[in-house]
């Protein structure tokens, strides 16, 4: 998870070899061209399932290519996948009332957060052959959190791949979803919804680390992938943004630009399938005082030609219609070059030893007690090997795949085998410390976090100046990505492993904390208010929280294959023990053969 960011600051291995951090060794290469100035891209359509005029079904297994025999190396770093994704989505409640609203202001956002998040399960192939060892059948969940703590700068540096929440706001096209007008909802439309979705390969964790690959020693490499629309979120755009958006690039003069603001309208991403609130009816009316029956809020607006906008909320959830959803296109687009024979026979000697690269790889485990309204201390055994870190999750919803807000807590530690951790416990969840301590931990220190981590970890859903705490009934900014990382070992781009591990030992590992506020303004407990902000005690699923445990794992190539390690090796184990820098040497990172 870190090591992306480290290479991002260019910082890390000095940490892991400090007698080259202070000899001062010029690492710059003089070497002849090697013939790469090749530069080439091919694409390759998805097989083994192909996608006919009917499209692929999302949930069927399908194979795509990686790498191109036409190619010599392939760099994967610039390589991407590319989806075109159809659905249909309807309402769990029929928009039934007026929907007077001719210039489109009232707009629903549905996509991912992480165009990453389709896959929901990967395996590899080389030479035809399944690598072994390899499965993930939790990407969705791996790929969420992976991509949240990468920089800002490198998730706004891609196209489509990535659905800022300052993007959505403003209807920007870079985004990984679309953009659906609610009128379309009228007499139970299900309107048909299509975009597109570009995956880099290193957007995935277990290929983070991959640079340049030798496909033409060591043989193509095929990722066999199973769809999700499990990730999807959904949340309606603010309608005075769409008013400003639609005015400068489509005004018409026959047209009401006239908007409001709505202070009940969730300012926040939503699960797919869970409610949220949207508006239900909208028109314009000669006095401002009439009333809009059957919904929760009214709310009007001055218009220019002293016309008011009334607004009717409701709260409502947005599905995808069963087997509507369909993959029309799906390619891998493979960049890479061609190089000398002297090259080629010059890396292919190298590869007589083996060259390792590290990633890391997700495993989710259920804590056994639920939150009360008291607080939550809750445990499991497990024995752990070679992590680097344990992501505590919070989820409100048994659907939650990529949502989670802060869950307000006070006093809280975990204990892993009865050692606090930290050793002084954290105030809160959002203060300056737990703030520093959490960017540091996913290698963000120095760097721009997304807004939106920002968001979810620092701003309190609670007012924090109130005596009784009262919660607050709206975010400024997308607050759904909340989580509580604890760092087990300082990432050095990977030249080294040094996860912790328990000896093979089953361990208890503890969370123990109880909630800001008391009672009604429980926000974690009681995550849902309704229109007014009172809160509902009643439909909350209080799902166990959970470890998300990222643990070292590493690729071995050969000139004649590819493996896939879980374990790291014992001799190497014991000898990382002994805190030696000798042994940083001995993993190598494959783009440093070329």
């Amino acid at each position: 998870m870190k090591h992306v960011n480290t290479n991002f600051k260019l910082s890390g291995n000095d940490e892991s070899d400090l007698v080259s951090f202070f000899s001062g060794k010029n690492n710059c290469l003089t070497e002849a061209p090697s013939g790469n100035g090749d530069f080439k891209t091919y694409s390759e359509e998805f097989h083994e399932r192909d996608i006919t005029s009917e499209g692929l079904e999302i949930g069927e297994r399908t194979r795509l290519m990686l790498t191109h025999p036409n190619l010599d190396i392939t760099n994967f770093q610039k390589s991407f996948i590319i989806m075109e994704v159809e659905f249909e989505v309807e309402l769990e409640k029929p928009i039934d009332y007026e929907i007077d609203d001719k210039v489109g202001l009232n707009q629903i956002f549905v996509g991912f957060k992480n165009a990453v998040e389709i896959i929901s399960e990967s395996k590899y192939y080389c030479k035809g052959e399944l690598i072994n060892s390899y499965s993930q059948n939790e990407m969705t969940r791996e790929s969420y959190y992976y991509n949240l703590t990468r920089p800002h700068e490198i998730k706004k540096g891609t196209f489509k791949s990535h659905s800022l929440w300052e993007n959505v706001i403003q209807m920007s096209p870079n985004v990984c979803g679309c953009y659906i007008p609610i009128k379309s909802f009228k007499n139970n439309g299900t309107p048909k919804v299509k975009f597109e979705l570009v995956i880099p390969f290193t957007d995935q964790m277990t290929l983070q680390n991959w640079r340049l690959y030798p496909n033409a020693i060591i043989g193509d490499i095929v990722e066999e992938i199973r769809t999700s629309l499990d990730g999807l979120v959904w949340c309606q755009i603010p309608p005075e943004n769409v008013a400003k958006i639609k005015q400068i690039n489509s005004y018409n003069v026959t047209h009401e630009y006239a908007s409001g603001f709505l202070p009940f309208l969730p300012n926040y991403f939503t699960q797919i399938g869970q409610e949220s609130r949207i508006v239900g009816e909208f028109k314009y009316v000669e006095d401002p005082d009439a009333v809009i029956d059957g919904l929760n809020v009214n709310h009007y607006s001055s218009t220019l030609d002293d016309k008011y906008v009334k607004y009717g909320l409701q709260d409502n959830r947005l599905f995808v219609k069963n087997r509507s959803a369909k993959i029309r296109v799906g390619r891998t687009h493979c960049v890479g070059f061609g190089v000398k024979i002297d090259v080629l026979q010059r890396i292919s000697s190298a590869l007589t030893s083996e060259v390792r690269i590290p990633c890391l790889e997700m495993k989710r485990v259920l804590f056994e007690h639920k939150p009360t309204p008291t607080g939550l201390n809750t445990s499991r055994i497990i024995p752990i090997k070679n992590i680097t870190n344990i992501l505590f999750m919070f989820p409100t919803h048994f659907g939650d795949f990529t949502v989670y807000k802060n869950i307000m807590y006070k006093n809280f530690q975990i204990f892993i085998d009865k050692k606090p951790l930290p050793y002084l416990a954290y105030r809160n969840t959002f203060d300056g410390r737990f703030m520093n301590l959490q960017l540091m931990s996913y290698e963000l220190d120095n760097t721009t976090a997304s807004p939106e981590l920002i968001e979810s970890l620092s701003v309190p859903l609670n007012d924090m100046s109130d005596e009784d705490h009262k919660r607050f009934l709206n975010s400024l900014y997308d607050n759904t990505n909340f989580g509580i990382n604890y760092q087990f070992e300082r990432g050095n781009i990977g030249t080294n492993f040094e996860g912790f591990s328990s000896n093979g030992k089953q361990v208890l590992i503890e969370f123990k904390g109880s909630p800001i506020a008391d009672g009604d303004n429980d926000t974690y407990y009681y995550p849902h208010i309704n229109y007014n902000g009172t809160t509902l005690t009643a439909n909350n699923d209080h799902p166990m929280p959970e470890m998300w445990i990222f643990s070292y794992c590493y690729w071995s190539l050969t000139t004649d294959k590819i493996e896939y390690h879980q374990e790291i090796p014992d001799w190497y184990s014991s000898q990382a023990s002994s805190y030696t820098s000798t042994t940083t040497t001995t993993y190598t990172h494959l783009d440093t053969l070329t």
